[in-house]
């Protein structure tokens, strides 16, 4: 426990350099028009939309740009709306966020996901499941512990969530699962900033870990085997790049704590 307790510290210092502050930019939800939800209520276009006759739906912002749009169906018991077919959503400026497809209610095919700066990730929809190629996700990080060993867990979440570890993740995907190479990004003062490089092999921490502070400089490396940290952990000082803290972890347990 008291490892865990001292990696947390160590993390959460590193947000405090140079005076620097958490913020958890607001939702683009937050300047719709309309509420999703509402939205949702209100009665369709049509009545006789069908997966052979599309309607097209669209929920704009409070200057009519259009947020979101996209192809569906209605349920033939429910009424519900089911999107089926192309989907697109928009920043307030009208350009890109997300374009791809949905079948039957779950997005499907490639997707592809653009950044506030135009920048594009590409990645495939397996039945609704993230599946292969390159996705940007929200996710936690929470430190376990398995058996005397300590292991690192990622949730995903939303970028509201106050979580003590939150991150904006660019994740690689292969066959449904985390493979190859994760940036993770955090928050500071509405800014993200490049907090840590990694890499999985089928959803497990494998090999380097390296973790950056707000300016860009080198923070701490550990390495990992099996999801299970192996080896030197090392942490170094803001201030003049000397070693603050270093261990030696053998199969998730910490053999040399200092």
């Amino acid at each position: 426990m008291k490892e865990i307790l001292g990696i947390l510290l160590l993390l959460t210092s590193i947000l405090t350099i140079g005076g620097c502050s958490e913020d958890h930019p607001t939702a683009p939800l937050g300047d719709l028009e309309r509420d999703v939800d509402d939205v949702s209520k209100l009665p369709p276009e049509t009545e006789s939309g069908t997966k052979e006759n599309l309607l097209i739906w669209k929920i704009t912002y409070d200057n009519e740009n259009v947020f979101e749009e996209y192809e569906y169906y209605l349920h033939p018991e429910n009424n519900d709306r089911i999107k089926h077919g192309w989907y697109r959503s928009y920043y307030e400026n009208k350009e890109h966020k997300e374009i791809g497809n949905y079948k039957d209610g779950v997005k499907d095919g490639v997707w592809s996901s653009y950044d506030e700066d135009g920048n594009v990730t590409e990645g495939e929809y397996k039945d609704g499941l993230r599946w292969s190629g390159q996705f940007w996700l929200f996710v936690e990080e929470k430190f376990q512990a398995d058996g005397g060993r300590i292991r690192s867990v990622f949730e995903e979440t939303e970028e509201t969530s106050e979580a003590l570890l939150l991150f904006k993740a660019e994740i690689s995907f292969s066959n449904g699962k985390w493979n190859g190479v994760a940036i993770f990004y955090r928050s500071v003062n509405g800014q993200y900033y490049l907090f840590s490089k990694m890499n999985f092999v089928d959803g497990k921490l494998e090999g380097l870990r390296v973790y950056y502070d707000p300016r860009g400089e080198l923070f701490g490396e550990e390495n990992y085997e099996n999801g299970f940290k192996e080896g030197k952990q090392v942490f170094y000082s803001a201030d003049d790049g000397s070693v603050i803290s270093e261990s030696v972890w053998e199969n998730g347990i910490c053999v040399d704590c200092n």
